[in-house]
């Protein structure tokens, strides 16, 4: 069963010819976050702006803005602003709860092949099912995998 989804308004780094922050409508939900320009476009369908797969996550705090990457961000490092304590708290909660259902999701769907594999003689794991990815290794020492 996935964790509850959350949604709400975070600030966004965003990088032009300058850094600047940008309030976007986030959902967070069965193991990924997706963000839009506004909770209109969310609820109206509109494709996201973002959509992270949190497999992986790595997550680093400096007050109340949280800075991650993911497997799936291939390096890339996004930056978020709760504005208050309470809302860092929450949102980085949230975010781990997902990240441990992404890895119980994955568990699961290679227990699942192995059975299959099992019953139809093959002996090779599928590679996108394979247990230790290298992708998910840390590789910058300032964002430790999230615990």
């Amino acid at each position: 069963i996935p964790p509850p989804t959350l949604a709400g308004e975070l600030y966004k780094e965003t990088h032009n010819w300058i850094t600047e922050w940008h309030v976007r409508h986030f959902v967070l939900r069965q193991g990924f976050l997706q963000w839009w320009m506004s909770a209109e476009d969310a609820q109206n369908g509109v494709t996201p702006n973002g959509v992270v797969s949190l497999l992986g996550l790595q997550i680093k705090l400096m007050q109340t803005v949280f800075s991650m990457r993911t497997a799936s961000t291939k390096g890339v490092i996004y930056s978020f602003d709760a504005t208050t304590d309470e809302g860092v708290s929450k949102w980085v909660e949230s975010l781990n709860k997902h990240s441990e259902y992404c890895e119980k999701m994955r568990q699961h769907m290679y227990a699942s092949a192995n059975q299959l594999r099992e019953g139809n003689g093959s002996a090779e794991a599928p590679p996108d099912l394979a247990p230790s990815a290298p992708d998910l290794a840390p590789s910058a020492p300032d964002l430790a995998p999230s615990a």
